[in-house]
């Protein structure tokens, strides 16, 4: 540990045991993701794995941010990242007999600690979906509708600015509309869809890789 400047005198490093469990068949895989758009390079993080607020095992994320844990005790865990400077949102996951393998968990990093953009429900719209997610290069939407309408699709990234908006025609029934996403830096979006006739939009949130 090297400290630099003058201001710094004195560091102390906390090393917590880790406790042993047993195994099982149950797994659990993911990925970290960044929400503000901030710079960050996902490769080599460390994820802690915790149940009952003790660490039982760790993992360090790939290039893409990509971690798993396997062979575990059917349990609830906790999944934090560990990242100097960054805060880690927590993924709460409950292995059972009817579902020990758990895929998909996203553990979204911060600089700021602000988290919590949740999906809000449509009125008019039935039904709102975006795949895949995360997106890479294009994103797909469908929209089922109740009546026949015009919609505002908008993407908006983690800061509120307003990336892509365009104005769709739906029919009654089930649309599907493609949208470019190559432009879209690395982090958190939310797809908003506003009908003509709905007061709220509703709301997505989806990954650019």
């Amino acid at each position: 540990i090297t400290l630099q400047g003058l201001d710094i005198f004195d560091a102390n490093v906390y090393m917590p045991g880790m406790t042993m469990i047993g195994s099982g068949p149950g797994a659990v895989s993911g990925n970290i993701v960044s929400i503000d758009n901030s710079p960050f390079d996902p490769k080599e993080k460390l994820i802690f794995l915790y149940s009952n607020d003790s660490i039982v095992a760790y993992d360090h994320t790939d290039q893409l941010g990509y971690f798993e844990f396997n062979a575990l005790p059917l349990n609830t865990y906790t999944l934090k990242a560990e990242i100097a400077g960054h805060y880690s949102s927590l993924a709460q996951i409950n292995l059972t007999e009817n579902q020990a393998l758990v895929s998909d968990i996203q553990i979204e990093i911060s600089s700021s600690g602000v988290f919590g953009l949740e999906d809000l429900p449509v009125t008019n719209i039935s039904d709102l979906r975006l795949y895949p997610n995360p997106v890479e290069n294009a994103i797909n939407i469908r929209i089922k509708a109740t009546v026949s309408e015009s919609c505002i699709l908008k993407i908006i990234s983690s800061t509120g600015a307003v990336v892509t908006e365009l104005t769709v025609t739906l029919q009654a029934g089930d649309n599907k509309i493609n949208l470019d996403a190559g432009n879209l830096k690395s982090g958190l979006y939310l797809l908003t869809c506003l009908s003509e006739n709905d007061s709220k939009p509703g709301t997505l949130r989806f990954i650019k890789k």
